[in-house]
């Protein structure tokens, strides 16, 4: 009697050990996940260079990132891409195309289906249309149209604001760049600007700068503030660099910081590029606030 006295108050704290090792090995999976949770659309490129150095994006890259950079150059660009993050199990497939050449008013779309393991995360699709005209050489417009449909999978959770993962929604981008000199760009972007309600779709408004050499160098930062996942707005900033070998090979880094998750990112990328088609290699990899990859490849045809 006396001895199971004394063993009581060390077995409530073993118990209450466990129970807190319980616990967390239940809520930590969950929050990690969702620390990490926001859809975007992204290019091979884009990814590779940190946030996109949206500021420089071109083609179907302009799509995803910047609509005002549509019309820059003279292209009739299709591409297919495909991507995958192991941690989730996730995949992404889509195919994009831009065109600068039928008229002035240069239009693009983008389209993909994300497949999900089934047990944790989302499973959906995700379209957009834009435009860009440019107002003078120095100036340029563009808008747009953007319609998902997510759906949550696995259990439900939340340390977000606006932690659901569904979104089945309309919501806009607007942007416009400004070319003072030639090789430098700089825009003011509004991603996002109708509010959906989820985590997976933040309204990010900011702006972006990059540089372009006649050595096949350039170089660009973006800076974008999340105002409606957390309690307070948030700041996501990055950038990157771009090298063109031999004339035919482009060479990217970059770095991404999303001070609302907490996370830091490194990125990489390689690729082909020739007169016809492009083939381009991406990484994106966290080494702070979590460990997950996302791998992207595409393959781009110039029509013209």
């Amino acid at each position: 009697s006396v001895q199971r006295m004394r063993n009581a108050p060390l077995r409530a704290r073993i118990l209450t050990a466990v129970l807190g090792v319980a616990m967390f090995a239940v809520v930590s999976p969950a929050s990690a996940q969702l620390r990490d949770e926001s859809e975007s659309f992204e290019t091979a490129r884009g990814l590779a260079l940190g946030t996109g150095s949206r500021a420089s994006s071109v083609s179907t890259s302009a799509v995803a990132y910047n609509a005002a950079n549509l019309p820059i150059g003279s292209v009739y660009h299709v591409e297919a891409f495909s991507g995958y993050e192991p941690k989730f199990g996730r995949w992404v497939v889509g195919a994009a195309v831009a065109d600068s050449m039928t008229s002035r008013l240069a239009m693009g779309a983008m389209f993909r289906g994300i497949i999900s393991d089934g047990h944790q995360g989302y499973s959906g699709f995700d379209g957009k249309l834009a435009a860009g005209y440019p107002l003078s050489d120095q100036i340029a417009i563009g808008v747009a149209g953007r319609l998902m449909s997510y759906e949550h999978e696995g259990p439900a959770y939340g340390t977000l604001k606006t932690g659901d993962l569904r979104a089945h929604h309309f919501t806009m981008d607007a942007a416009i760049r400004f070319t003072p000199t030639p090789g430098l760009n700089i825009a003011a972007l509004g991603n996002n600007l109708v509010d959906v309600g989820s985590s997976l779709v933040p309204r990010l408004v900011g702006g972006s700068i990059a540089y372009s050499t006649d050595m096949g160098l350039s170089f660009g930062a973006d800076a974008l503030t999340d105002t409606t996942t957390f309690d307070k707005a948030k700041v996501l900033t990055g950038g990157g660099v771009e090298y063109l070998a031999a004339g035919q090979i482009p060479i990217r880094a970059g770095y991404r910081f999303d001070s609302g998750r907490e996370t830091h990112a490194i990125t990489a990328g390689i690729g082909f590029v020739n007169e016809s088609m492009g083939l381009d290699f991406a990484l994106q990899q966290l080494v702070k606030g979590g460990n997950n990859s996302e791998l992207l490849f595409s393959f781009r045809y110039f029509v013209q």
